[in-house]
């Protein structure tokens, strides 16, 4: 008689939470090695801390990537999360390569919750003709559930507006969040006889204000277009609109007998040619809903489910930033990025360098020299646009003052390059 003994068990591995490398200014800070991977870490759920890896950006070449060791800031909010670049790491056996990114983990929200939005913005123009703002909220206690889109709702401030902007206080809306137990997400606003995009005004009004907002445009006798993008960590998010919106319903429409049709129409083999190509976009096909899955200021060039958008916030006779390189001279009592208004954190102020827009700032009575050599003293990254005699794009000095009654008043010095025909300072 022979005896069976059991297979032994089989020890469970209990992976352990990951730990910080360090603390900066109170904050942890993650190195993703080989020991911590960035899953682990976002699982954490820290409201903020930091992680340290490789972040892929785009190359020298076309359509060419490289990795750069930096330290990215992760954010975790209730209903979003967001992976922003904000200095640098290197030489601390950083292993993984990341990419910055943003997230809602809310539902999305239910096609015709934005109907009934924006058939009241509708009825707001016909009536008096002016634009309108609502406030998102979100009841927490539907997450999970399979009816998670009901927990969206909306709040209607008192506002008093105008054709092209909405006066409200926005925190009329904190006892009904309180009394209803809702969590404020955002806004939605509309642009009637425009298309949907995020104005100056706009900007203003939201770079401060951490949420998802919506912007809702149309023209006349036309479907609306919806233009979305979150503030979080710091910097500003452009989703596309099926990211966050259910999609439409389709229309209910008769079968039709394309039988004695389809033979007429047959695909065309592609002839090789030496003229470059061309693409002329997409067609929505007989305009219903066309708006939802598209927006009039979204870029081809973008990939991903999330593009970072820096806001700047420059003088009407200022160089373009997309064209030159800004550096602004820091006042005392500034805590704000002049280019873009992210606040100045501890590791901005450590690097210089704005997490947002990438513009740099001097130290009172610092000059450009001195800037590079602190970067080089500090084991930073040098950019080759500051260390180059003759850089790619001009670089240019923003000073800030005041006139005699009291005025600010700004000023560009061109220190090295030559500048734009556009920018060129008027003789």
């Amino acid at each position: 008689m022979t005896t069976t003994l059991p297979a032994p068990a089989v020890p469970v591995v209990v992976k352990e939470p990951p730990k910080p490398a360090f603390y900066q200014n109170t904050w942890p800070v993650f190195i993703l090695d080989d020991n911590t991977k960035l899953e682990d870490v976002r699982a954490l759920n820290e409201p903020l801390c930091f992680v340290i890896g490789f972040l892929e950006v785009e190359g020298t070449t076309a359509n060419s990537k490289v990795k750069r060791p930096t330290m990215l800031r992760m954010n975790n909010g209730a209903f979003a999360y967001s992976l922003n670049d904000v200095s640098f790491g290197q030489g601390l056996g950083v292993k993984e390569v990341v990419k910055e990114e943003a997230q809602l983990k809310l539902p999305k929200i239910p096609w015709e919750f934005m109907l009934e939005i924006e058939m009241f913005f509708r009825h707001v123009d016909d009536t008096i003709g002016t634009e309108a703002i609502v406030q998102l909220t979100y009841d927490e206690s539907f997450l999970g559930k399979e009816n998670a889109g009901d927990g969206w709702g909306y709040y209607v401030p008192e506002q008093k507006n105008t054709g092209v902007a909405c006066f409200y206080e926005k925190d009329e809306i904190n006892e009904y969040l309180i009394e209803h137990n809702l969590m404020l997400v955002g806004s939605v606003h509309s642009h009637p006889g425009m298309s949907a995009y995020a104005s100056h005004a706009d900007e203003k009004d939201q770079s401060n204000w951490h949420g998802l907002h919506i912007t809702i445009g149309w023209y006349a006798n036309a479907a609306a277009h919806f233009h979305v993008e979150m503030i979080h960590g710091g910097a500003s998010w452009k989703f596309q609109p099926h990211q966050v919106i259910e999609a439409p319903p389709l229309p209910e429409v008769d079968q039709f007998d394309y039988s004695n049709v389809v033979d007429r129409v047959s695909k065309k083999e592609p002839v090789k040619s030496t003229y470059p190509s061309y693409s002329h976009g997409g067609y929505s096909g007989g305009g219903y809903n066309s708006g939802w899955n598209s927006t009039a200021t979204s870029s081809a060039t973008h990939s991903g489910p999330t593009v970072k958008v820096p806001h700047f916030h420059l003088p009407v006779h200022a160089p373009k930033p997309t064209e030159n390189v800004i550096i602004w001279s820091r006042e005392k009592d500034e805590t704000q990025c002049r280019v873009c208004h992210a606040p100045i954190t501890p590791t901005f102020e450590l690097t210089h360098r704005c997490y947002a827009c990438e513009s740099y700032y001097l130290d009172e009575g610092m000059t450009l020299v001195e800037l590079i050599q602190y970067l080089g003293v500090n084991q930073l990254e040098v950019p080759d646009f500051l260390d180059a005699d003759q850089p790619k794009n001009p670089i240019w000095i923003w000073d800030l003052d005041c006139d005699e009654k009291g005025v600010p008043t700004h000023s560009f010095e061109l220190v090295a390059g030559e500048p734009k025909k556009a920018d060129a300072p008027k003789k």
